[in-house]
């Protein structure tokens, strides 16, 4: 009967990351993109196969546009960057059309010269990680002028994994891949808020209340309110929820971005019978990985399981104001852990759900 339950348990947390892939510019979805950027975690042990560590493997789908015989091999720079968005290294990754090329963590972080590899160091429920992101620049894009050149750009998938081989726990999502696009309003070579100046995918507000809006045959406009909504399942003492977000700047705060990046995000906590507590976390860099347990308020569960979901909202007024994050990228992924024995152990790795104009 415990095994049973702890199944139903697993099935929910799966379930709850499952999201309809929307072919929408601004919405970190399941399509095929040109750069990409993946967030990475790995054990500071370097030099074995134990512990946590980041392995991604990226598709190249052979996509050109209508009668062109260009290759459109797998061609990146690679920049590993700090938490802080520093770049610590950099190097190429490369394969030949339609193969699948990987790489991971471990073997990125090796090229950091050693006296670098403090600037990685993160500390997560009591233990020191190195961590950051990773942003893959595509070599391959030309600048389109015809619909089919604009798919041909967007001719790579990914996925990423965190795995600890060694105790048997491995958990995957999908690389939210940014796509190519110099037409988002019927003009050619045009950047709008759903791009940026190079024509790649903004995740920012204003970028998703736009793609809504173009699909009810609207215009592109600014988001009235922006929301992050990730769901935490912690079943017993011992097992964790970590909330890794990326966002293209350090330090957003929700009333003045501070100069020192020194910033701190004030939410929601519901419990699963709706109970809420409001709190405040920490939120300074470009990369924040947040220790769900260790930030529950007080009072709101006596005992385990411990499940809910934070309330991230920027809106139009109060303390989070969307007006000073309209323009900035963000995306964010929830990893259960769950420990025990080989019956009971397991992960999972998803995708935290967005919106924009919903303001409660």
């Amino acid at each position: 009967m415990k095994k049973f339950f702890i199944a139903l348990s697993v099935l929910a947390a799966l379930m709850l990351g499952v999201v309809p892939a929307q072919a929408l510019m601004g919405m970190p979805d399941d399509q095929p993109g040109a750069d990409a950027i993946v967030p990475f975690i790995c054990s500071t042990d370097l030099a074995s196969g134990t512990g946590l560590n980041t392995l991604i493997a990226f598709t190249e789908l052979g996509a050109r546009e209508t009668g062109s015989t260009l290759d459109r091999s797998l061609d990146f720079n690679w920049d590993l960057m700090t938490v802080r968005s520093a770049t610590i290294a950099d190097g190429t990754l490369r394969g030949t059309g339609h193969a699948v090329v990987s790489t991971d963590a471990k073997t990125l972080v090796n090229e950091v010269a050693s006296g670098d590899l403090s600037a990685l160091q993160v500390v997560i429920d009591g233990t020191t990680f190195y961590a950051g992101y990773v942003y893959f620049q595509n070599n391959n894009i030309v600048a389109a002028t015809s619909n089919s050149m604009i798919a041909a750009n967007n001719h790579i998938v990914g996925q990423f994994l965190y795995v600890n081989l060694a105790i048997g726990q491995a958990a995957g999502a999908n690389i939210p891949m940014l796509e190519y696009n110099n037409r988002i309003d019927g003009n050619w070579n045009t950047a709008t808020a759903m791009t940026t100046g190079t024509y790649l995918e903004e995740f920012s507000p204003d970028a998703l209340a736009s793609a809504m809006s173009l699909q009810v045959n609207g215009g592109l406009t600014t988001a009235t309110a922006f929301g992050l909504y990730p769901r935490f399942y912690i079943p017993a003492s011992g097992d964790a929820n970590w909330l890794i977000n990326w966002q293209c700047e350090n330090g957003i705060s929700g009333t003045t971005p501070a100069a020192n990046g020194l910033n701190t995000i004030h939410l929601n906590v519901y419990q699963a019978d709706e109970q809420v507590r409001s709190t405040s976390v920490s939120w300074p860099n470009e990369v924040n990985i947040l220790d769900v347990e260790a930030e529950l308020p007080s009072g709101l569960f006596a005992t385990y399981p411990k499940e809910g979901w934070f309330q991230f909202l920027w809106a139009g007024s109060g303390d989070l104001l969307v007006a000073n994050v309209g323009d900035v990228s963000m995306f964010a992924f929830n990893y259960m852990i769950a420990n025990g024995s080989a019956g009971e152990a397991w992960t999972v790795l998803n995708p935290v759900p967005r919106a924009a104009n919903i303001a409660d």
